[in-house]
């Protein structure tokens, strides 16, 4: 499994560390075992910056979907502060019981801005969303200041909960997202007359 490695290129007492933290349990041996490069660079990440969390698998899935941002920002602990910065999620009560319902985290710290989102879908570390779905989420965000969450892969009866608890699927997020948009729409051509009319009757008087 660490053939990839040559013992040139990496110090053998950290490949040890490495190895020892990997044997520790099943998931990090399956973790390494899908891309093993991956793992090892995520790895390092982690027990370079001495953060304790070397060995945590929720972090290490983490950080091997991010490494390019991750190393742009400089690190890890730089990456996950200004990553901090962007989450500002609100779980109502509701929200919390259904994510227990599912037997996921309702700690908001725990939850991440999906990649290439721009502020309307929030994931659990490990978790994959679409393309098509982070943009739905950001569209209806943009629209209704409500943002998705996507605590679990593959959820049959639901996908996702908006941060007041109510569960959806895509079809009812693009349901209610052309809903949205043509509320918007309705408003936004209702102001533009009443600007035109205000106007004219103001040159009348």
């Amino acid at each position: 499994m660490f053939t990839f490695l040559s013992v040139n290129a990496q110090c053998e007492t950290v490949m040890k560390f490495f190895k020892d933290d990997i044997y520790t349990s099943k998931e990090l041996v399956a973790f390494v075992e899908n891309d093993p490069q991956k793992a090892f660079d995520s790895w390092k990440l982690l027990y370079n910056e001495k953060t304790g969390l070397a060995k945590s698998i929720d972090e290490l899935n983490l950080v091997s979907k991010n490494l390019d941002e991750i190393n742009k920002a400089g690190g890890y602990l730089k990456w996950k502060s200004l990553s901090k910065t962007e989450i500002n999620l609100t779980f109502s009560t509701l929200t919390k019981s259904n994510l227990n319902k599912l037997d996921v985290s309702d700690d908001i710290n725990k939850y991440v801005l999906a990649p290439n989102s721009k502020g309307g879908a929030y994931i659990l570390p490990g978790i994959s969303v679409e393309a098509k779905e982070i943009a739905l989420a950001d569209e209806v965000f943009a629209l209704t200041n409500q943002k998705c969450i996507f605590p679990k892969n593959n959820l049959e009866a639901i996908e996702g909960f908006f941060e007041d608890g109510t569960g959806f699927t895509m079809k009812e997020l693009e349901s209610n997202f052309q809903q949205f948009y043509r509320r918007i729409n309705e408003m936004s051509s209702k102001i533009k007359k009443d600007k035109i009319l205000n106007g004219l009757v103001q040159k009348v008087i």
